[in-house]
């Protein structure tokens, strides 16, 4: 019994007893909070947004590449550039429909991180 009472009164370790470390000022500053997720329905449209940018890259690249017969790359490049009007048409729509979204959010802070992804994409489009 003597044993278990020396044991249960023991002192604590000395890492318990030391004062705590000072923070340093780069963990006294607040954090920033953690990104918001977009709703759904925002989402799911910058998702076909993507796409549609990927199947524009697609067709410029199968554009720059094709080869054969002169006919042959004529009437395929014509096809690919109609095709390239289409995905560039439905990409603009698509971003105007995103900004008139992003304006009916209810949170400004919403708002303002809809209208940067799409600006975003705005600036990949052009390049």
């Amino acid at each position: 019994m003597q044993r278990t009472a020396a044991r249960n009164s023991r002192k604590p370790t000395a890492y318990l007893d030391e004062e705590p470390a000072a923070v340093s000022p780069h963990h006294a500053q607040p954090q920033p909070p953690p990104p918001r997720s977009l709703p759904p329905h925002i989402q799911r449209q910058l998702d076909v947004l993507t796409r549609s940018e990927l199947h524009l890259q697609t067709a410029v690249r199968e554009l720059a590449e094709f080869a054969g017969p002169p006919l042959d790359v004529v009437t395929r490049n014509d096809a690919i550039r109609g095709e390239l009007k289409a995905i560039l048409r439905g990409i603009e729509g698509l971003g105007q429909d995103i900004k008139l979204a992003a304006e009916e959010e209810a949170r400004p802070a919403d708002t303002e991180l809809i209208l940067d992804r799409v600006v975003h994409h705005e600036h990949q489009h052009r390049q």
